[in-house]
């Protein structure tokens, strides 16, 4: 008995370290801008992509405002069909907030089966952000009428990827709201360095164009990150498991040795 525990307490301590790596580093997460910036320390977005001008760029360079970079794309390991928006250009009659935002994804019929499509927000020219808060929404267009659609019927939810210091952590589903179009909020702590987010959206076949929107963003560094999250709870970091099973490991050979 004494052997099977002391290999039962092995094995959790080796998956733990093993797994440690891919734990998920989201801290709290809150559904609304006051609450998080409470957290945050952060009294308005830092971004909200007024005066910026409207271009539309087809490359891989996007758009680059305040150290950030911006780019659509379909698929990151190719250099076709980058496309990315600031402030609607050229679909004016579009507005998630101020009437300003970031648009990305792409233009390409669907039908390849590529759900690699979204917005790259790429935050490696600052340091040691830790907490990071934006709008968002969505919309398509039928491949057959043209028509856009927005989340109402079908619902169209998002794909968030978080990155701390170039490895990805964390993975979230976003719904985008119902409405012509009307955002949502997303707002969230990191354990790590937050080095870039990907909003991606998924291409069915019967759509050729695919679009993710982002507005207000907000970002900071503190000191704790955490604090009482709107819809979301403190997950443990790594570090706490990895010694609570160090504790049962190092109990499990005591007893071990003593037998």
């Amino acid at each position: 008995m004494q052997f099977k525990s002391f290999a039962i307490a092995r094995a959790a301590l080796t998956a733990l370290i093993l797994g440690a790596s891919a734990q998920a580093t989201i801290l709290n997460e809150y559904t609304d801008f006051a609450t998080w910036s409470a957290a945050a320390g952060v009294a308005a977005p830092q971004q909200n992509f007024s005066g910026l001008g409207s271009p539309y760029v087809t490359s891989s360079l996007g758009i680059t405002a305040d150290s950030i970079n911006y780019r659509g794309f379909y698929n990151e390991s190719t250099t076709v069909a980058y496309d990315t928006y600031l402030n609607g250009s050229p679909l004016l009659a579009d507005s998630i907030g101020s009437g300003s935002y970031i648009m990305g994804g792409s233009n390409l019929v669907s039908g390849t089966g590529n759900v690699d499509a979204g917005l790259r927000v790429d935050l490696s020219g600052l340091t040691g952000l830790n907490a990071l808060s934006f709008n968002f929404s969505a919309w398509r267009e039928l491949t057959s009428t043209g028509a856009r659609v927005y989340s109402g019927g079908t619902p169209i939810n998002l794909t968030l990827q978080v990155y701390e210091s170039g490895s990805l952590t964390s993975i979230k589903s976003l719904l985008v709201p119902a409405g012509s179009p009307v955002s949502g909020f997303f707002g969230f702590t990191t354990t790590g360095t937050i080095s870039s987010i990907r909003l991606m959206i998924d291409t069915p076949t019967n759509t050729n164009v695919n679009r993710v929107l982002l507005d207000n963003l907000a970002y900071a560094t503190i000191t704790a990150p955490g604090g009482g999250g709107g819809g979301g709870g403190e997950i443990p970091e790594p570090q706490t498991y990895l010694l609570c099973a160090a504790g049962l490991f190092g109990a499990a050979l005591l007893r071990h040795k003593k037998n």
